[in-house]
């Protein structure tokens, strides 16, 4: 009775043994799994990164150029205005002009 008493103690044991085995590599399993998730997100991340770098990158020569744009076009408006000035300034050199033309003729007249 002692041995079978040892024998079924015995089997339950090794019953027990198995499923704590089986756990252990499960958990073991598991835990690979995880850090493979983990390898894969910091790729992930690190090519995200990389974008985001990129798009920066992209951003700030967007800014350059925009204020490049922006300086030509306050060059423009002032040779614009400029030569509206001037346009203005012959337009009253062409009238006094005139006006001294009529009076010389006036005079010959």
């Amino acid at each position: 009775r002692l041995c079978q008493a040892r024998g079924i103690v015995l089997e339950e044991v090794k019953e027990k043994l198995t499923a704590v085995e089986t756990r252990a590599k499960e958990t073991e399993d598991a835990l690979s799994q995880r850090e493979k998730d983990l390898v894969d997100a910091q790729a992930e991340q690190q090519e995200l990164e990389a974008k985001l770098a990129a798009s920066n990158r992209e951003i700030e020569g967007l800014r350059r150029e925009k204020l490049h744009f922006e300086a030509a076009l306050a060059t423009s408006r002032l040779a614009e205005a400029e030569a509206q000035q001037r346009q203005e300034e012959l337009s009253v050199a062409l009238t006094k002009t005139s006006q001294k033309l009529a009076t010389v003729l006036a005079t010959y007249v």
